[in-house]
């Protein structure tokens, strides 16, 4: 409940983007969640995966979903996105606690999507129904943990390109006879 009132809506589109969420709810439920915000031209994602199960993962979850939406709504770049969420984790969190995930930005005209990636499973790209990359580039340690360097990657999508982002939730999961997907 507590990162479901933080969430926002499922769905959100323009004339030109489109985007739909889901986080599923259940008592393994750990530390997952997401953000974006929407404009005519630009379109700013999120995803987050909180280290830990219960209650802990979702405060610390809670808490790094606040610090990077209050540094992206004061117009504050990837990397200053990242480094609050840092500081954030590691001041509220003291010890070893880290949150991994993906911030991204989409300019919604040209395509050009830029993102880092804080020790999370990586974006997929799917063209035509198909993954075509795995956006493995911009990588970093997770968020909370020191963070010598940090590059923000950069992917031209096209019209009609799907991208992405998941949490280990879905890459570890498995079906009712016990075997992965």
């Amino acid at each position: 409940e507590l990162l479901w009132q933080q969430l926002p809506p499922l769905t959100a589109a323009t004339d030109s983007f489109v985007l739909a969420g889901l986080i599923e709810p259940s008592y393994d439920a750990g530390g997952d969640a997401f953000d974006y915000a929407v404009a005519q031209d630009a379109v700013s994602l999120a995803i987050f995966d909180a280290m830990g199960h219960g209650m802990a993962a979702g405060l610390l979850a809670a808490a790094a979903l606040s610090g990077q939406r209050a540094a992206r709504r004061d117009g504050r770049s990837l990397v200053e996105q990242a480094r609050t969420m840092d500081d954030v984790v590691r001041d509220g969190f003291p010890g070893s606690a880290f949150v991994t995930g993906v911030l991204a930005e989409l300019d919604v005209r040209s395509g050009r999507l830029r993102y880092l990636c804080a020790g999370h499973p990586a974006p997929l790209l799917m063209r035509s129904g198909k993954v075509v990359k795995s956006l493995d580039d911009g990588r970093r340690v997770p968020f909370g943990l020191d963070a010598a360097g940090m590059t923000v990657a950069e992917e031209v999508l096209q019209p009609g390109d799907w991208l992405v982002l998941h949490t280990d939730g879905v890459t570890e999961a498995r079906n009712a006879a016990g075997e992965w997907f």
